[in-house]
C-alpha cells in the first residue's frame, strides 16, 4: 500500500489488511492501477452461480474503486456484475483464466518432468480427484459445519442440502475406487484428495489395497498429462484434464442436480451408477474415448473453452479497459 505507480495483479485485493484498508481501497490512492482476477472466477453450485459470482468478486468493495480493471472468467460472469454494478462496465474485460490455458498440451513444458518423476513407478495409472471436504474435511467431520457458520456461505437449508448431496455421492465414489482398484489391477489408482480433505481418511479405507496410493504432491497438471484415465465428481480438476487432452469420466451417482458445479458437470462423459462407469472406464482405458463438446452456457463461463486467455491478459495488462490505461 506504500508503492506509487504500479501495476498491480493479485488475487486477493478485496479484504482487509494489516493497516485496515483493503488494497483495492488503498492502491488507487497512490496513483496505481487495480487489475483483479478472481481465483475461483466460475465454478460454483449452477442453482446459486449468480449470488456467488457476486459474492465472490465482493462487488460491494470493488464498484466503489475508480481505477479499476475487474477480469472475468466469462461473459457470463461479465454480464452478471454490468446488471448488478453499472458503473464497474467500462472496466470490465473477458479474459478467461490462464490456469485453464495452461493445461493444454502446447504447454506442457510448464511441466518439465524432474530428474525423479514420481509418476513413473505408478504406470500406467488412474487419476482419482476427489472434492468432499464437506464430508471429511482435514479439520474433522466438523471442520466444513464450522466454516460455512462462519462465512454465511448460504443459507444454512441450501448448506445443509448440499451437505446431503455430497454425502451421498462420497459413498458411492468411494465404492466406485475399489471396484476400479479390484477391476483394474494393472493400473495404479492415484487418489489426489481435494486440500481441504482429509488424506488419512483415503489412507485407511484403502490401506490393504497394493495399486491404491494417495498422493497429493506435484502441481495436479504434472498428473494430469500422463493419467490413462481421469475420474471426478463435480471436479475444476475434470474440466482441467478435458483441455489436456486426457479421458474423463464423470460420476454423477445421484444424476444431474441444481447443486452440480457449473461447467465442472459437464467435464468428461457422465456415469450415473457404479456399472457404468466401470464399462466407461474400461472403454475409455481401450482407447475409446469420444470427442469432447462444451455447451454454450459452459463456453460463456470460461472463454478459454474456446480460445487462449494469456493473449488477453497480457493486452488488458498494457491497455487496459476502453475507458482507463493501466500504465497512466
Amino acid at each position: 500500500s506504500d508503492s506509487r505507480g504500479i501495476v498491480w495483479q493479485g488475487k486477493s485485493v478485496t479484504g482487509p489488511t494489516p493497516r485496515g484498508a483493503s488494497l483495492a481501497e488503498s492502491l488507487p490512492r497512490t496513483g496505481s492501477a487495480l487489475m483483479f482476477l478472481s481465483d475461483e472466477g466460475g465454478i460454483f453450485p449452477s442453482d446459486i452461480w449468480n449470488s456467488e459470482i457476486l459474492r465472490e468478486h465482493r462487488i460491494d468493495v470493488l464498484r466503489r474503486q475508480e481505477r479499476l480493471n475487474l477480469c472475468t472468467w466469462g461473459q457470463r460472469q461479465r454480464d452478471v456484475i454490468e446488471r448488478a454494478a453499472p458503473e464497474l462496465g467500462p472496466g470490465l474485460l473477458v479474459t478467461g483464466n490462464p490456469r485453464f490455458d495452461l493445461c493444454k498440451p502446447e504447454f506442457a513444458w510448464v511441466d518439465a518432468e524432474p530428474a525423479v518423476d514420481r509418476r513413473n513407478d505408478y504406470l500406467p495409472y488412474i487419476l482419482i480427484n476427489t472434492r468432499f471436504s464437506n464430508v471429511v474435511h482435514a479439520n474433522g467431520y466438523q471442520g466444513q459445519f464450522e466454516m460455512f457458520t462462519k462465512q454465511e456461505f448460504a443459507s444454512q437449508q441450501q448448506w445443509f442440502s448440499l451437505w446431503r448431496k455430497d454425502a451421498n455421492e462420497f459413498v458411492d465414489f468411494v465404492f466406485l475406487i475399489k471396484e476400479l482398484a479390484s477391476r483394474f489391477t494393472t493400473h495404479t489408482i492415484v487418489i489426489r484428495p481435494h486440500p481441504s480433505e482429509s488424506s488419512d481418511f483415503y489412507r485407511a479405507a484403502f490401506a490393504a489395497f497394493r495399486n491404491v496410493v494417495v498422493d497429493r504432491s506435484e502441481n495436479i497438471t504434472y498428473w494430469i498429462r500422463k493419467a490413462a484415465l481421469v475420474v471426478h465428481n463435480n471436479c475444476t480438476t475434470g474440466i482441467e484434464a478435458v483441455l489436456a487432452g486426457r479421458p474423463v469420466l464423470h460420476f454423477l451417482p445421484r444424476g444431474n442436480s441444481p447443486a452440480d458445479m457449473e461447467v465442472a458437470r459437464e467435464a468428461g462423459l457422465a456415469s450415473t451408477t457404479v456399472e457404468s462407469a466401470l464399462a466407461a472406464a474400461e472403454r475409455m482405458l481401450h482407447g475409446e474415448a469420444a470427442p469432447h463438446a462444451w455447451s454454450d452456457d459452459a463456453k460463456g463461463a470460461i472463454s478459454n473453452l474456446t480460445g487462449p486467455s494469456i493473449p488477453g491478459l497480457v493486452d488488458a495488462t498494457l491497455r487496459g479497459g476502453p475507458e482507463q490505461n493501466l500504465l497512466a
